[in-house]
């Protein structure tokens, strides 16, 4: 992997600085048309309690990242700050409406806030900042006023209240950065990234109780992270986490954390001593911020993917020479588990694992870590092994018998459908209605419509398209981590198509690649081949074709789009931090792999 083009640390939207002085960035012909309807009269007169409420929720997710806060300066240099700020594009509230819907200059179009919503948070930028802190900037409004507004009788489609993110079967695991918080740390929200946050940066969570819904309907999880191979940590309670973040309720400058009672953990770090010397001394890439980013040596370890087994992740990786598959579990008592599948080593491992003491199927020799934590040291002898631990189980408690999922053989995966172990998840194909193009000239257009809705409350927010090689098949990625692949859309004579889902659990993705007939998605932690090992369409193994780049927590840390060269090189672009000082080398850059 390499860098070849280091981008400008400032939003894309950049550009639109150099506009003559009032236009707008969005034509009017753009706009939803219930823009043309909307009675905005109406929606200034009320000021009410729950609509300065509800400007406050939208302001802090969607405005308080740029502009700031009295007390916390945005990460926008430029932007207004509304308590001691002027306006360049008129203070008043259809104005500032216009702006929000239309954009100007910097500001780019707020696509996603619904008519009330917008006039909620200028209504909350007006009573609370202008008003009280910034008067020569508050705009009185009287009745002269608003008989000049543009007439309507709508107030456009309502504020969505449900928690769609929530609703979400995302499947068994769920890929992301996740904040492992006890209940001390959940009281207080700490923007910036101490010695003491436990970060998962390229986390895998998983679901860890039985029940249907997905990992978003559980009870107990684990996170593993695989630029360091650790099991950051173990948590029980009433809910995953707090959904805040970019791709859940639309926050900014957050990052999501756990909100049940973590009883395990392990500390950032290497989870797997380097084998060449036995010790655990980090040789990540450490920024300025004096943290740790980044996989480790590939000559250490190295994470190779996913593997779904009876629809639960067997995480499958390399420690030296040795290859290793794990999977977690719970006892009958909700005692965490560790079933580990580990290679013939020539030399001794040594790693860590959560639990202030530990009891195994074999002898080992253990001793005692960090804080809560025990590290494990297997002799060469004792290799090939599959070694089970049951972390601060009761001594009466039984040792649960060796799981009989896949062994991993050399570069490939030992696999047979007729084996155990492969399960369809997602059987349901849906025919969706498809309006073919019937334009003069050269150029036709088909209106697909998206199917969302579907039997797993998918979120389904476009982010990547390619082709089949034989075109007639399409495949799309979504930003809350599906794939689906739609069949029929080169048949002229269909007036529907299939849509069928085929991955789940993704983090972020946005680009997606067909390359000689696989396909290549791009994450903010990996570049991920989707592999169908029983012919059912469905990924039954995501390996991790490539996760070289670093990951911090920050929110605008996308890697967007995927393409490819003639010679099958891989491009796609990493975004930066969001006009802060970057962190780590592949912030802001164009990545060739």
């Amino acid at each position: 992997m390499q860098i070849i083009l280091a981008l400008l640390l400032v939003p894309l939207f950049i550009y639109a600085q150099d506009l003559p002085p009032g236009q707008m960035l969005l034509p009017e012909e753009a706009l939803p048309e219930y823009e043309a309807k909307i009675d905005h009269a109406r929606l200034i007169r009320d000021t009410s309690k729950s609509v300065l409420k509800l400007g406050k929720s939208v302001y802090q997710q969607n405005c308080a990242s740029c502009h700031g806060t009295p007390n916390t300066p945005g990460s926008v240099p430029n932007a207004l700050g509304f308590w001691d700020g002027k306006f360049q594009h008129g203070k008043d509230p259809y104005t500032m409406y216009l702006t929000l819907t239309r954009g100007w200059r910097m500001m780019a179009p707020q696509a996603m806030l619904k008519p009330r919503e917008k006039y909620a948070v200028i209504h909350y930028i007006q009573e609370t900042y202008l008003k009280k802190q910034n008067p020569a900037e508050y705009f009185k409004v009287n009745q002269e006023y608003l008989s000049q507004l543009p007439k309507g009788r709508d107030l456009g489609p309502a504020p969505e209240k449900r928690k769609l993110w929530e609703e979400m079967d995302y499947g068994n695991f769920l890929m992301g950065t996740f904040e492992i918080a006890d209940t001390q740390e959940q009281k207080v929200r700490n923007y910036g990234v101490g010695a003491t946050n436990n970060l998962a940066y390229k986390g895998i969570a998983q679901r860890l109780d039985p029940g249907p819904g997905g990992i978003a309907k559980g009870h107990t999880w684990s996170a593993f992270e695989h630029d360091t191979l650790r099991v950051a940590g173990v948590w029980r309670g009433n809910g995953f986490i707090d959904w805040r973040g970019i791709n859940f309720d639309g926050q900014h400058a957050i990052r999501p954390r756990t909100i049940g009672e973590p009883f395990l953990e392990c500390a950032d770090g290497p989870g797997w001593a380097n084998p060449e010397t036995g010790k655990f001394e980090d040789l990540r890439f450490q920024a300025s911020d004096g943290n740790y980013y980044g996989p480790l040596p590939k000559s250490w370890c190295q994470y190779h993917g996913l593997f779904k087994f009876n629809n639960q992740a067997v995480l499958y990786y390399q420690v030296g020479e040795v290859r290793v598959s794990e999977m977690h579990a719970l006892s009958d008592a909700g005692t965490f588990i560790r079933h580990l599948n580990i290679g013939k080593s020539e030399k001794a491992l040594v790693f860590r694992t959560p639990g202030k003491s530990i009891r195994a199927n074999v002898k080992i020799l253990t001793e005692q870590g960090r804080p809560g934590e025990q590290v494990i040291r297997l002799l060469p002898e004792q290799t090939p092994l599959q070694l089970v631990l049951l972390a601060d189980g009761t001594e009466s408690e039984p040792i649960p018998a060796k799981l009989k999922f896949y062994n991993i053989l050399k570069d490939k995966l030992s696999h047979s459908p007729a084996h155990g172990g492969i399960v369809t998840q997602w059987p349901d194909i849906l025919k969706i209605p498809i309006v073919r193009g019937k334009q003069d000239g050269a150029f036709q257009s088909d209106e697909f419509t998206l199917p969302v809705d579907n039997p797993w409350n998918a979120r389904l927010r476009a982010s990547g398209l390619d082709f089949s090689p034989d075109g007639k098949s399409a495949y799309l990625c979504f930003w809350d981590g599906d794939v689906w692949k739609v069949d029929g859309i080169a048949d002229e004579s269909r007036n529907s198509v299939e849509w069928k889902r085929i991955a789940a659990g993704l983090f972020q993705p946005l680009g997606i690649k067909i390359r000689n007939g696989e396909v290549f998605v791009s994450c903010r932690d990996q570049i991920v081949r989707l592999v169908d090992l029983n012919g059912d369409e469905e990924t039954d193994f995501y390996e991790a074709f490539n996760s070289d780049h670093q990951v911090t927590e920050h929110f605008h840390e996308f890697a967007m789009g995927l393409q490819t060269d003639e010679q099958g090189n891989f491009y796609y672009a990493k975004s930066a931090r969001h006009a802060r000082p970057q962190l780590i080398p592949h912030h802001g850059t164009l990545i060739k792999v």
